[in-house]
């Protein structure tokens, strides 16, 4: 193979197609660069929520390429997964209650729930 003659090795190579995928968790590797706060009890994401108590609990990487005799595609994708710092107070239904499901001023459903023990 020479830059003076690459048309003749351009004329041996054949196309290749090939799929790959790869799924990465790549929270490690942030918290190794520095990202360490988002991943602690005490981090402070009330800008996503308006309440403190949230946490990134996983960060997921995805890829994958796909090269084809016409073409190639490729794409990544990074997954963020949150969790509640402490548990949220736990509702009790147990007693008769009503359902109202509303768009501004306009009741879409409404139902009694009687016995909410009832299955």
């Amino acid at each position: 193979m020479t830059k003076i003659c690459p048309e003749r090795w351009l004329s041996s190579l054949t196309r290749v197609m090939f799929s790959i995928a790869s799924k990465y968790d790549v929270k490690e590797v942030l918290q190794r660069l520095g990202v360490i706060d988002v991943f602690e009890n005490n981090a402070d994401l009330s800008g996503i929520t308006g309440k403190p108590e949230l946490k990134v609990s996983k960060a997921i990487q995805k890829a994958y390429l796909n090269v084809y005799e016409n073409g190639t595609e490729a794409a990544a994708a990074t997954f963020i997964e949150f969790a509640f710092t402490s548990m949220p107070p736990i509702m009790k239904f147990d007693v008769p209650f009503l359902v109202i499901i509303s768009q501004e001023e306009n009741i879409l459903f409404m139902a009694a729930i009687n016995n909410p023990t009832e299955k």
